[in-house]
């Protein structure tokens, strides 16, 4: 009988405590409106740091881009690309490159100084495989 009465009270008392909470929630209402530039605005951070940390996706048409394209650097009167595995260095003079002018590299007749340019050069070439 006591377990009956206690259980009674605990019901009762539960009851009672969730209509003064539901009462208390409906008063204490906060409607705000999100809208398209409230969200951009707070998730602007995230989307900064994931722009910046991507590298460009790796598609068919990215390929294909690479593939047409040679990456040329320009030291000094001379223009370095590499093309086939093989470096290249012709004259460049007046904005355009002579490319009568086309020669291999040779590293094996390098000296120190000119080999560590090279290797800077060819570093910087092949930077973005």
């Amino acid at each position: 009988m006591e377990y009956l009465l206690g259980s009674i009270v605990t019901l009762a008392s539960v009851i009672l405590i969730n209509k003064i909470a539901r009462r208390t929630a409906e008063r204490s209402k906060i409607s705000f409106e999100i809208t398209q530039s409230y969200l951009f605005k707070l998730l602007s951070e995230y989307n900064d740091r994931a722009i910046e940390d991507r590298s460009p996706p790796d598609t068919q048409s990215y390929k294909h881009i690479k593939n047409q394209y040679v990456r040329i650097m320009i030291v000094e009167d001379e223009a370095y690309w590499i093309k086939d595995n093989q470096l290249y260095v012709a004259k460049f003079e007046d904005g355009t490159i002579d490319t009568d002018s086309t020669t291999e590299v040779d590293t094996m007749s390098m000296s120190k100084v000119e080999l560590e340019r090279t290797m800077f050069i060819v570093e910087t070439l092949r930077e973005d495989n």
